[in-house]
């Protein structure tokens, strides 16, 4: 003999509102998305599941300060250079604090193209050849 599926009594509300659906919205779901009203139900409940459960096992929390040093000590070391693009906008970053001559030193540099001419893109240089 097979184990009875575990189930859960289901009653839909007299109204809709932002706690519970009626049986006619629930049919009207059916019908757009060409399922049944018992799958509709189950997918409302999959959105939410992966909305707001962790879709991960828990981690063991922050790293140890040992961590941290360990993570440190393994990482490359940065090497001299210069910045050639930047993702942040820079007019918004003197207005930010940004010391004025350290956002116009990164907003003014030239970056050259093949042909040696610089092209003025969006308030910074940009190879023309990209």
């Amino acid at each position: 003999m097979r184990a009875a599926a575990a189930q859960i009594a289901f009653r839909y509300r007299p109204q809709d509102s932002a706690t519970g659906v009626t049986r006619t919205t629930t049919k009207r779901l059916a019908d757009v998305l060409g399922v049944d009203e018992t799958q509709v139900i189950h997918m409302a409940l999959h959105s939410l599941a992966t909305k707001f459960l962790p879709q991960y096992e828990a981690d063991e929390g922050a790293l140890t300060k040992a961590q941290l040093n360990q993570v440190k000590k393994s990482a490359p070391k940065a090497k001299g250079g210069t910045v050639r693009s930047s993702l942040f906008d820079l007019h918004a970053l003197v207005g930010a604090g940004v010391p004025r001559d350290t956002a116009a030193t990164a907003a003014n540099r030239e970056v050259k193209n093949a042909g040696g001419e610089n092209e003025k893109f969006g308030g910074c240089r940009r190879r023309a050849d990209t």
